[in-house]
This record gives C-alpha cells, sequence and structure tokens, in this order.
C-alpha cells in the first residue's frame, strides 16, 4: 500500500496547503468520495474549508502524537491536533482534540478516504 516515509510525506504536504489556505491544493489531498464525520461530502467539505480558509488570516496546525497502521488496502492514522486560528476579525481561537484519517490509493496517489476528529473544546 505505502510506505511510512509516503505517509509523513502526504501530511507535510497536507499541512502545508492548510496552513497556507490553499484551498485547491488542500481538496487534491481528498478522495472525491470522501467522508467527514461520517456525515459530510466532498462537496460539503469543500465549502467547509473554503469558508474556513477565507475566515482566517493565518492558520497554525499541529500534529501531535501521530500513529499510523499500514493495511494492504488503506492506511490509518490517528493523532491528537491542535488548529490555531488568527481570523480576519476577532479574537484567536484554537481547537484541540483527536483526529483520525483512512487514506487509500487513488490512480497511483494516495488520498483521504475519511476524516473523523472531535473538538475537546470549542471556540
Amino acid at each position: 500500500m505505502a510506505k511510512e516515509e509516503e505517509v509523513n510525506g502526504f501530511f507535510d504536504r497536507y499541512i502545508a496547503c492548510y496552513t497556507e489556505k490553499d484551498i485547491h491544493g488542500f481538496l487534491r489531498f481528498f478522495s472525491s468520495r470522501a467522508i467527514q464525520n461520517k456525515k459530510e461530502d466532498f462537496n460539503e467539505i469543500k465549502r467547509i474549508y473554503t469558508q474556513f480558509f477565507d475566515q482566517s488570516q493565518s492558520l497554525v496546525y499541529r500534529l501531535k502524537n501521530p500513529r499510523t497502521e499500514i493495511f494492504a488496502d488503506r492506511v490509518q492514522v490517528k493523532a491528537s491536533y491542535e488548529i490555531i486560528q488568527f481570523p480576519r476579525k476577532g479574537d484567536r481561537r484554537l481547537w484541540r482534540g483527536n483526529i483520525e484519517w483512512a487514506l487509500i490509493r487513488e490512480r497511483g496517489e494516495l488520498k483521504i478516504s475519511s476524516i473523523q476528529y472531535q473538538h475537546d473544546r470549542s471556540p
């Protein structure tokens, strides 16, 4: 399926696009069939992140203690995350919690097939 170095590189690029608010680059990490939090399809994912990036002056994204499991048909990654948003209007916001991704290979590239996260506290 994939090697750990490839998975690490995937997340380095994922985080770079997120913090640069590069919505087009960021969405390329997702399968067109991706599901977020067991309910949001690709179009909803696109809407959510487009709005969030547009509202943000800058973003900081940190993954903590990522654990990668590689299977024949997918890669499972679990971690803790911390996101700091500096919005265009208002005060800084902090989100942290646990996150889990399932990655699959599509046309030779790793893609997110599902992402699930839960904030420990809301802004």
